[in-house]
């Protein structure tokens, strides 16, 4: 459901499609903990908080870009690089991922 090492966060990156499933708080490399769902093959409800205020890197959920928002559904600065995203956070925020429209 979640795997974290090189300092990349990648959600459901081998569940399969046909697969309902959700996590709440699954923990990630660099003090963040990770929640989204996953119903009809779809990310959905991808949340990130971070607890030690660490840069965040994501494995881009999306085929093309995502958009980040802090708790007051401001919009936060990312940097995308090869098909991850990557945000400055503070602790104890969480911060939503989704589709850019």
């Amino acid at each position: 459901m979640l795997q974290s090492w090189d300092g990349s966060i990648r959600v459901f990156p081998a569940w399969p499609k046909s697969l309902d499933a959700r996590f709440e708080n699954l923990r990630a490399q660099g003090a963040f903990l990770v929640s989204a769902g996953w119903p009809s093959g779809q990310i959905r409800d991808l949340a990130i908080t971070s607890e030690k205020g660490c840069y965040c890197r994501l494995l881009e959920p999306w085929t093309g870009v995502s958009k980040v928002t802090d708790k007051d559904s401001a919009d936060v600065v990312a940097a995308r690089d090869n098909g991850m995203i990557g945000f400055d956070t503070r602790a104890g925020m969480t911060y939503r991922v989704v589709p850019a429209q």
